[in-house]
């Protein structure tokens, strides 16, 4: 059984070998299927409702049931916060009515915690979260962790109870969302709380009675006892077989990485979470990690992955470990955005999935590995709709989960199933042999120019082009941007004028005039460049980016007009009589003369006063 595992795994390795290969994936390689439905929502009162659905956590039994648990805020009301829950019998086809998972988490603060929904698929789930709410008599308004189970795929479930021993200890303030797992007869649930010394730890709690009792809280290892190192964002994994793996991001490292910042720390245990290795910093390929939002996920067959986010360059990562996070495979970058969303892990019969939304309000995407090393591209699968926060899950077989939030009225949850990457990576139910986009979710298939690229990725939909060249990668195509050499992808125009040639619109075109020179390339500046490079005064050097912005601090006033007067300045000079400007900042006399006529005057301060005044940005 193992051997035909290996080969069906190697068999898929070849296959996403050629995905790659294929770069935009040519859809005469495809044979045709069907995949799952169009996005669906998820919360279907999403019409009458009026709250903010967030924060999806999913978890299936690989018997066609499946449980959503999310956050909510009631708008309209003033702040009310509560978990809401939502369930599937039909391989989420179809989902119950959204309803609060249980008066006792209705609450007044405005930090609600995000759940966390997981099974053993054996008819036990268990649903937890931090909450506000007073547990027990005595319980005070610090954050704990509370607990409840169904044994019917969610259609009742248990009383509430505290899943922290500490409850009246009123010291759990802080606690996130629980990671928690099911494997080899036992549960196991960590979460971050604060200690006597009133820092950030990582806490375990063991159940071997599916959930109705557990151990009392301790800490993960002995070395977590570590005073101000701030300790969050864990995450548990099990192999089902008595190995298991928690990582987490510490904002100051403790151990041999005191005084880090950002650091990602890992754990393991091999008795089936009895006991636990001190934590280690993850350092993929002998490179530490400087992350947050980990996440973790095993094949079950000896390989682990993980995911994060990096901070100083805010790229998604992965790694994979194949001796239970011993050692770790270089980091491998799946992109950066402005601000990525923390990513999300599964896998399910041979492959892996990984998803993230690339910007703030930006599409969701997915990847897909056979190994957790060979990555497809990344596929967008929100459309219609822009993205938000979201997840990826799978019940033990190839059929991934993915929902996430969508902004329409108020703010609710979308989901669609990926399972087939080889022929309709992007999930929406078209594949690539008859997809115009088949990159980017697109249902509709609406192409409005009629070139082989549909509206939802042509950078010009409205205009036939094939190179769909962007220059600067703004999402406007060169051929209709109005600045295609400047990142202004909701196409407003700076306050100059702007004149045909000008490509990246500091407002001197790079085309050959009547004097027979080409405008921006004589007065010594970059035709590729909108603003200076840095933002402080007088340190880009030549070509410059921006034509009157002589001190080059992206502020158009006074300083640069004085360039022109005083006893170092240009006015009224011929060209050649250049470089002007005091000792140190001297500039060509070509810089100053802004029509190409050879001489510093008049005409060339009364075109400067377009941007006196103005920043460049």
């Amino acid at each position: 059984m193992r051997f035909l595992k290996l080969a069906s795994r190697l068999a898929a390795t070849i296959a996403f070998v050629l995905l790659l290969g294929l770069g935009a994936l040519r859809p005469a390689d495809f044979t045709s299927a069907t995949s799952g439905p169009v996005p669906s929502f998820l919360n279907t009162d999403y019409a009458t409702d009026n709250r903010r659905d967030d924060r999806v956590s999913l978890a299936g039994d690989g018997a066609g049931h499946w449980i959503a648990l999310w956050n909510t805020w009631q708008t309209g009301i003033g702040p009310a916060n509560a978990v809401y829950r939502s369930s599937s019998s039909d391989d989420g086809a179809t989902w119950s009515a959204p309803l609060p998972l249980g008066a006792v988490i209705s609450e007044t603060d405005n930090a609600p915690q995000p759940p966390t929904i997981t099974t053993d698929r054996s008819g036990t789930w268990i649903a937890t979260w931090a909450t506000q709410a007073s547990l027990v008599p005595g319980d005070g308004n610090d954050y704990d962790l509370v607990y409840r189970r169904s044994f019917d795929n969610g259609a009742t479930w248990t009383a509430p109870a505290p899943l922290d021993s500490s409850v009246l200890a009123n010291a759990d303030q802080g606690a996130g969302s629980v990671g928690i797992a099911f494997g080899d007869s036992a549960w196991i649930a960590i979460w971050s709380g604060a200690d006597a010394n009133n820092d950030a730890d990582i806490f375990v709690s063991r159940s071997t009675d599916g959930g109705a009792t557990w151990s009392a809280q301790a800490f993960l290892s002995p070395s977590e006892a570590h005073p101000a190192q701030g300790d969050s964002d864990q995450v548990l994994a099990t192999d089902g077989s008595g190995s298991w793996m928690a990582a987490w991001h510490a904002a100051v490292g403790g151990g041999p990485v005191v005084g880090v910042l950002d650091v990602l720390l890992v754990a393991r245990s091999g008795d089936n979470g009895l006991t636990w290795t001190d934590p280690v910093e993850l350092s993929p390929g002998g490179t530490p990690a400087r992350g947050y939002a980990p996440k973790l996920a095993t094949d079950g067959m000896g390989t682990w992955g993980i995911s994060w986010n990096q901070i100083s360059t805010r790229e998604l990562f992965t790694s994979v470990s194949t001796d239970l996070g011993e050692t770790w495979s270089a980091a491998l970058s799946h992109g950066s955005s402005a601000a990525p969303d923390e990513p999300a892990l599964a896998f399910g019969a041979g492959t892996w999935f990984l998803e993230w939304e690339a910007a703030p309000s930006g599409p969701n995407q997915i990847a897909y590995s056979p190994d957790g090393q060979i990555w497809s591209p990344p596929f967008v699968v929100s459309s219609p709709a822009g993205g938000g926060h979201g997840t990826v899950a799978t019940a033990g077989y190839a059929r991934a989960l993915v929902a996430y939030t969508g902004y329409f009225n108020d703010t609710d949850l979308l989901y669609v199933f990926c399972d087939q990457p080889l022929v309709d990576p992007d999930c929406d139910s078209i594949t690539n042999n008859e997809d115009d986009c088949p990159m980017t979710s697109d249902y509709s298939q609406a192409n409005q120019d009629g070139d082989p690229f549909g509206d939802k990725c042509d950078s010009c939909p409205t205009l036939p082009e094939s190179a769909q060249a962007d220059r600067e990668g703004d999402g406007v195509g060169d051929a209709c941007d109005n600045c295609p050499s400047w990142s202004n992808p909701y196409q407003t125009l700076p306050g100059w004028p702007i004149s045909p040639g000008d490509d990246d619109c500091d407002g001197f075109p790079d085309t050959v005039d009547a004097n027979g020179k080409a405008r921006e390339t004589y007065i010594g500046t970059d035709a590729l460049r909108h603003c200076a490079a840095t933002p402080g005064a007088n340190n880009e050097p030549l070509p410059d980016a921006m034509p009157q912005d002589f001190n080059d601090d992206q502020l158009i006033n006074g300083q640069d007009t004085g360039k022109f007067g005083g006893p170092f300045g240009s006015f009224n000079k011929l060209v050649s009589a250049g470089p002007f400007g005091p000792s140190g900042n001297q500039l060509p006399g070509e810089r100053f003369d802004f029509n190409g006529n050879g001489i510093i005057n008049g005409q060339d301060t009364g075109k400067y006063q377009a941007y006196y005044n103005k920043t460049c940005a």
